[in-house]
């Protein structure tokens, strides 16, 4: 029963470490886009729905996998 118990704190610790992790990528993926939205969108009239999606992608983009550069930039 001891190890049973032991296996199963032992998952719950881990799902909460993978949840912990998941939230930290999110908020850093959030912080990054939101950047690199003020610093593109700062000279571009967002108004113009063509401009406002290129603007999102490019972030999108640059928030999923961003350069060392650009995380240094918007991080």
């Amino acid at each position: 029963m001891r190890a049973e118990q032991t296996k199963r704190k032992l998952a719950e610790e881990k799902r909460k470490a993978k949840r912990a992790v998941e939230e930290k990528a999110r908020k850093k993926y959030q912080r990054i886009y939101n950047a690199c939205l003020l610093d593109k969108g700062k000279e571009v009239e967002m108004s113009v729905g063509a401009m406002r999606e290129a603007v999102q992608a490019t972030c999108k983009d640059i928030a999923e996998d961003p350069s060392w550069l650009e995380e240094f930039k918007y991080d």
